[in-house]
């Protein structure tokens, strides 16, 4: 070792490091690991659809709404829906209206009818919203542009955003079109 610093032989009786073998954990994922810790104590909010889900530890699958419904200290409030809606049932273009979310009771307000930005009353109590959409990054799409007007909205009004990672579904190569 060079001059000043030690090293430590490794251990040839310490158990190997754990390793994942669920694959790679998203965003959703890791916060649920964390039992959501950066939102207890806050009124939160959620952009969400139907790719908005985590594994339990099961792998079974559920949706993060529920999980931060479920969540002791998180008061979840609202929920905001892109185009196609929280449950990915609407065709493309299709204008939605607010509703409410059958499974939780929270309001759903629309970001794809008459408003596409989020209004400073819709984040109105709200502490943090969370975006979790998986997208494929296509110009084309609207997830990006929710995330952007959502993103100024939320700076306006002083309120924590917090954005989940999701892969790329379709892979990790760069593709051009025109």
């Amino acid at each position: 070792p060079a001059s000043g610093s030690t090293s430590t032989p490794p251990n040839p009786t310490s158990p190997p490091p754990k390793v994942d073998t669920q694959g790679p954990r998203v965003g959703a994922e890791v916060l649920a690991d964390r039992d959501f810790d950066i939102l207890r104590g806050r009124s939160v909010g959620a952009i969400v659809n139907q790719t908005s889900l985590i594994r339990t530890d099961h792998n079974d699958t559920m949706r993060l709404v529920d999980a931060l419904a479920a969540t002791p200290q998180i008061d979840l409030r609202a929920l905001f829906a892109p185009e196609h809606g929280i449950d990915g049932l609407l065709a493309a273009g299709e204008p939605l209206t607010d509703s409410v979310d059958a499974a939780t009771g929270v309001a759903v307000f629309s970001l794809y009818g008459s408003t596409r930005r989020p209004t400073a009353a819709m984040f109105e109590g709200l502490d943090a919203v969370v975006f979790d959409l998986q997208d494929v990054g296509s110009r084309s799409y609207t997830y990006i542009s929710t995330m952007g007007l959502a993103m100024q909205t939320a700076a306006a009004t002083g309120t924590t955003f917090v954005v989940l990672d999701r892969p790329n579904p379709l892979g990790g190569e760069l593709v051009s079109g025109f």
